[in-house]
């Protein structure tokens, strides 16, 4: 094994440094992991349940519509966490195979279909901070909402409040069909997808169309026996480690994405450079290329540009919405801008012939379950700690590198 290493500790930690991150982000998203409340409808329920996009396992778009009807459907939600020195920004997106209706046509079906929230988490000194809003992706619109009566209209509405089952795990209604999200305390939701006692919110749940899943994050992605199911658990997927993999050419037929864009966003310009990343899931059945991928989602607001609600959610709810208190836009940590200060790897293999390079402001750390397998090459730096802790694993044949800069 051919190895290069400028700091190299095997120990397991017990905390983070100076960021003040007490806990990883995969452990925020799973504190604030939404309770997901799906109508379905009858006439095609399992084309209303949540999955991941390689349901089928072949990572290829255009397969999805008919492959839904055939292949089982395990339920995930992809999650990505950004940060500034003052919140944390957490986005969860639902990924379906099929936006349908009993009698499909142009325009009001199509292959794939992806929404979604973001929640905004205030930094308050303890592990988890404060819940403060919850925003939805519902078909062209964005919606917010709020239960702190500090925040106020911007360039949006507040639209409601937010249940917060557990205390911290807000709740989503998703429509059949179509599958926009919004708050379950909404009342287009509480007369139109389902209706939830707040002092039973797992079971006493009654949906709209009668029948419904209600989802909640248990780490295992299960499929739902029927039309109807309670407590139907779901895993958690880092969009940064799987669908961000496949965002370059080629696309089109045969692949994942298509309908390439170059981000432009309204505050950061050109930041991911010029070359052009999928922007929409290729589909071809109904309407070709119809559904967003997470980072080119939209929004209704014109100071928002596309891509700009998940790649620089900061700018964009605050231009949403007014906050009270400090609000920093300078991010510390952002996958998709590849700006970390704390990189925690974890539950990770890299596969022979892979190049990955990883790069942290502060501190890298990698375990457990980190591995690097033989052919494989990765690259460490940060700025000023590298721990490879109980679990990493570099293989003989591996290259392994790491610096502190």
């Amino acid at each position: 094994m051919k190895m290069k290493i400028l700091f190299f500790l095997f120990f397991m930690m017990l905390g983070f440094p100076s960021s003040g991150l007490a806990v990883t982000h995969f452990q925020l998203a799973e504190h604030y992991a939404p309770v997901i409340y799906q109508d379905t409808d009858d006439s095609g329920c399992r084309y209303d349940f949540i999955t991941n996009v390689n349901f089928d396992g072949d990572w290829v778009g255009d397969n999805n519509w008919e492959n839904a009807a055939t292949y089982s459907l395990p339920a995930s939600v992809y999650y990505n966490v950004s940060e500034t020195s003052t919140h944390w920004f957490i986005a969860y997106t639902f990924f379906h195979p099929r936006d349908w209706t009993e009698s499909c046509a142009w325009l009001l079906c199509h292959e794939n279909d992806l929404e979604g929230i973001l929640v905004v988490v205030r930094k308050d000194g303890s592990p988890y901070g404060s819940f403060v809003v919850m925003e939805t992706k519902a078909h062209d619109n964005v919606y917010s909402y709020t239960n702190d009566p500090g925040v106020s209209k911007n360039h949006k509405s507040i639209e409601g409040k937010v249940l917060l089952v557990d205390g911290s795990h807000p709740g989503a209604s998703i429509e059949s069909k179509g599958h926009g999200v919004y708050s379950t305390l909404d009342d287009y939701a509480v007369e139109e997808i389902a209706e939830v006692n707040p002092a039973n919110p797992y079971y006493d749940v009654d949906f709209a169309g009668t029948e419904g899943v209600v989802y909640r994050y248990e780490g295992t992605a299960e499929q739902p026996p029927s039309c109807s199911g309670r407590d139907i658990g779901y895993q958690l997927t880092p969009v940064i480690d799987t669908l961000w993999e496949f965002r370059l050419a080629p696309f089109g037929d045969g692949h994942l994405f298509d309908s390439p864009f170059v981000y432009n966003g309204a505050r950061l310009g050109r930041a991911l450079g010029d070359v052009a990343i999928g922007g929409n899931f290729d589909g071809a059945d109904w309407t070709n290329d119809a559904a967003s991928a997470p980072w080119s989602l939209a929004d209704d607001d014109a100071h928002v540009y596309r891509g700009d609600w998940m790649i620089d959610s900061a700018y964009a709810v605050k231009d949403h919405l007014n906050f009270p208190g400090n609000f920093s836009l300078d991010y510390i940590t952002n996958p998709y801008l590849d700006i970390y200060y704390d990189l925690v790897l974890e539950n990770k293999i890299i596969l022979s012939g892979t190049i990955k390079s990883y790069t942290a402001i502060n501190s890298i750390t990698a375990g457990p379950n980190f591995t690097i397998e033989s052919g494989a090459d990765v690259t460490f730096k940060a700025g000023n700690q590298i721990r490879l802790v109980n679990g990493f694993t570099a293989r003989s044949g591996s290259s392994f590198h790491a610096y502190l800069e």
